[in-house]
C-alpha cells in the first residue's frame, strides 16, 4: 500500500539520514511522526519511527540512577528494519558507498584507514529503513580490537573490496583469516536462505512431475 508521504515528511526524513548528533537526529524523528500521513499505508512507518524516538530518547537520558558508569562504546544501536555492517580493506570504497547511500557526512580521504569508528547512517528502501554502519577497515596487519563487538548486533555484513585494485584477491581471505581468530565467522548467504532454495527446487520440481503427468494422461 503507498505511503504518499508529503514533502513536509521527506524534507525531515533527509535531514534525519544527515544528522549526525544524537539530539539533532531526535528532533527529525518527531517531525517525521508530526509530518506523517496517518493512515493505514504507513502504520509500519509510524510504529518504526515512534521505536527509533524511544531508543534515542533513552539514549539521551544516559543510564538509569544507580546503574554501573561505562565507558564509550563502538556497538552501534541496531534501529530500522535491519542492521548491515560494511566491512573491507583499507581504501576500498566504503566510506564513498555509505556516503552515498544513506547521505552521512562520513571523513573520505585517499589514505587508508580515514574511518576509525563506527559511522551509522539509514538506507531508506520503499518504506523500509535499513540501518548502514561503515566500520574501520581490515587488513592483515591490523584490526580494531573493538571490531567483533561492532559485529554482534548486526543482521548481516557486507564484505566490500575495490576490484580495480591489484591486491583484492588477496585482501578477501586475508580478512577472513582474522575474523577467524577471534571465531567471527561469514556466511556467503543468509541463514536459513539455503534450506529454503531447497524447498522451492523440490516444489518446482513436483510441479513439473505433476504437468507432464497431466500431459501424459492427455495424450493418452
Amino acid at each position: 500500500m503507498p505511503t504518499n508521504v508529503t514533502p513536509e515528511y521527506k524534507k525531515a526524513e533527509e535531514a534525519y539520514r544527515k544528522a549526525r548528533e544524537p539530539k539533532e537526529r531526535l528532533d527529525c524523528l518527531k517531525e517525521m511522526l508530526r509530518t506523517i500521513p496517518k493512515h493505514k499505508g504507513t502504520e509500519h512507518l509510524q510504529a518504526d519511527i515512534k521505536s527509533r524516538i524511544k531508543q534515542l530518547t533513552e539514549e539521551l537520558a544516559g543510564p538509569k540512577k544507580g546503574g554501573r558508569k561505562s565507558g564509550p562504546t563502538h556497538v552501534v544501536r541496531p534501529e530500522g528494519a535491519a542492521q548491515l555492517c560494511l566491512l573491507g580493506p583499507p581504501n576500498a570504497g566504503k566510506s564513498s558507498l555509505h556516503a552515498k547511500l544513506t547521505g552521512s557526512h562520513t571523513d573520505i580521504g585517499p589514505y587508508p584507514y580515514t574511518t576509525h569508528l563506527p559511522v551509522p547512517g539509514m538506507l531508506p528502501y520503499e518504506d523500509i529503513h535499513f540501518q548502514l554502519v561503515d566500520l574501520p577497515p581490515v587488513s592483515q596487519d591490523y584490526m580494531e580490537p573493538w571490531l567483533i563487538n561492532a559485529l554482534q548486533p548486526a543482521d548481516g555484513v557486507l564484505l566490500v573490496i575495490d576490484v580495480s585494485d591489484p591486491d583484492c584477491l588477496e585482501q578477501v581471505p586475508a580478512i577472513l583469516e582474522r575474523l577467524k581468530k577471534k571465531k567471527a565467522f561469514l556466511t556467503p548467504s543468509w541463514p536459513g536462505l539455503e534450506r529454503e532454495e531447497r524447498k522451492k527446487r523440490a516444489a518446482r520440481t513436483e510441479q513439473s512431475k505433476q504437468t507432464k503427468q497431466t500431459e501424459r494422461q492427455e495424450q493418452s
